[in-house]
């Protein structure tokens, strides 16, 4: 397969067109399309950015080798590290898309999209919803249920426990609680982390969506999550995470009511 897109990052187009050839080698004759998203198509790729690649299967997968392509994304040891989320078209006709459908982009292969179906509305909530609350458990340790009203991850921390090492899993979890208040609201689907930002500040305005849009930009696109010189700025910043973090669970709570 030879690359249909570039992002005319000379870096970046150099390590996908090595994940493409490396694919297309290991599933010799299998792949149908692979395609890319997030920030390096809506450009806010920064040092430290996931490529986030989606090789598509043709027909139904065969023996392992969905298992096989997750190690291989795992084992990646290019410049740039790989998100690999496949799926096979088999899989595609029947359940449906969002995100190859709405924000990726073909980078080789043949273009399947439209044999794909819209995930259906009430399965894109039910993803976003367990999405969130997966990624506050992880937050958290892993517990077994969480409970509302949760609680800082650690009280005593400097950061209160949101960022061990960096920011990307606080920012992951805020984004998605973003994307799923929007959702609930308007059943608009955020297409990135960066329009769940543009639309929260749409659809609800006021402090929490100047909050979240210097949330993006300071900890994505200034400081490339990592824990900056400046620890106070972060420490403020991340102080009111757990209260929206507690709203978007609040919502999730009513929902099942």
């Amino acid at each position: 397969m030879e690359l249909v897109f570039c992002t005319h990052n000379e870096d970046v187009d150099r390590v996908l067109a090595a994940a493409v050839a490396e694919l297309t080698a290991v599933f010799p004759h299998r792949l149908l399309a692979i395609y890319l998203s997030g920030s390096a198509v809506d450009g806010t790729l920064v040092a430290g950015s996931d490529l986030d690649v989606l090789p598509i299967f043709a027909g139904e997968f065969v023996a392992d080798e969905a298992t096989r392509c997750r190690a291989w994304g795992r084992s990646w040891q290019g410049a740039w590290p790989l998100d690999v989320e496949l799926a096979c078209l088999a899989q595609l006709t029947q359940t449906g898309a969002t995100g190859l459908k709405q924000s990726a982009v073909l980078l080789a292969g043949r273009d399947i999209r439209d044999q794909v179906p819209w995930e259906p509305l009430e399965n894109f909530h039910r993803d976003a919803m367990q999405g969130f609350m997966a990624y506050a458990a992880e937050l958290r340790g892993l517990p077994p249920t969480l409970r509302w009203p949760l609680t800082y991850p650690d009280p005593n921390d400097e950061f209160f426990g949101y960022a061990p090492t960096d920011t990307r899993l606080v920012l992951k979890t805020v984004l998605l609680g973003a994307t799923l208040r929007v959702l609930l609201e308007t059943e608009i689907r955020c297409r990135s982390k960066l329009d769940a930002v543009r639309q929260y500040e749409v659809v609800f305005g006021g402090e929490t969506a100047v909050w979240l849009a210097t949330l993006h930009e300071r900890c994505k696109m200034q400081w490339h999550y990592q824990i900056p010189a400046d620890r106070t700025a972060l420490r403020t910043l991340l102080q009111p995470v757990l209260a929206f973090e507690n709203e978007v669970l609040l919502e999730i709570e009513r929902l099942g009511d």
